[in-house]
This record gives C-alpha cells, sequence and structure tokens, in this order.
C-alpha cells in the first residue's frame, strides 16, 4: 500500500451482550475475521499518528449457553450457530515505540444482522428469539501493532 494507507486483519475470540436478558445471563461467544483498509493521518501529532479504519468482516456466534437453561419447559428446542457478514468502521491512534512496533488505541463499531441461532422471530406455540434488525458491537481496543514492510 502506501504510507498514508494500508490493510489490516484481526482475528478476536469474544463474549458479548447485545442487551437482552438471554444474552446477559448466558453471554454470547463469537469469533470474527475481518480485513480492514487502514487511512493514516500524513503526519504525526505530539507523537500520536490518528487512522480511521474500516472494511468487512465475517462473525461466528456460539450459542449462548444450553437450550434447557434458556427454554424450561421446552425440551426441544435446539440451538445452532449463527453466521453473519457485517462492516465495521472506527478509527484511533497509533503510537511509535520501535522503528516497526506500535501501540494503538482503537474505537470501533460493528454492524451484522441479529444473530437468531436458528429460532424464529415470533412463534404462538413454541420458543422464539425476539431480535431482529442491525446489531451494533462497540469495540474499544489497545495493543501492541507490527508494521510490515517500508
Amino acid at each position: 500500500m502506501t504510507d498514508a494507507t494500508s490493510a489490516a486483519q484481526s482475528y478476536p475470540w469474544l463474549t458479548s451482550d447485545f442487551g437482552t436478558s438471554v444474552e446477559s445471563e448466558h453471554g454470547v461467544r463469537n469469533q470474527r475475521f475481518s480485513g480492514d483498509l487502514v487511512a493514516h493521518a500524513p503526519k504525526s501529532f505530539a507523537g500520536l499518528k490518528p487512522y480511521l479504519a474500516g472494511g468487512l468482516e465475517y462473525d461466528h456466534f456460539s450459542q449462548p449457553g444450553s437450550s434447557s437453561d434458556i427454554f424450561n419447559g421446552f425440551s426441544n428446542v435446539t440451538l445452532g450457530a449463527a453466521n453473519k457478514i457485517g462492516v465495521n468502521y472506527g478509527g484511533g491512534v497509533d503510537m511509535k515505540l520501535l522503528p516497526h512496533v506500535a501501540l494503538r488505541v482503537d474505537v470501533r463499531d460493528h454492524l451484522m444482522t441479529s444473530p437468531t441461532y436458528g429460532l424464529p422471530s415470533s412463534s404462538s406455540i413454541g420458543p422464539f428469539y425476539p431480535i431482529s434488525g442491525v446489531a451494533h458491537d462497540l469495540e474499544y481496543s489497545a495493543g501492541l501493532v507490527i508494521h510490515l514492510g517500508k
């Protein structure tokens, strides 16, 4: 790429809470693979180099707990994994520590359709998952970055 642009990829394993009582109590396990384009500021300010980033991601959500824990009284419920394609965008700053190593602080919003674990969004005769629409997963992170190339 160039001095002002770069490509980045990441693979975190995390737990999330989209705000429902089921997910708050049991947690949502998520594996995410993302590929992003990064646009760096042309100059550093006080030793910090700001950047903007955005890209595509693949999210694999594992069921938030055993079916019997979540749906008491419904023994025939089987929760499945949910796979989603999403986007992310955000920005942060890099602080150079060594020629190819920087400390990075980052804020991102990850957007994808809400996982349903194989359940319908409504039902009059059995369990359902009453959530739909776009899920926002706001991420705050800090870590070391290794710059390859120039």
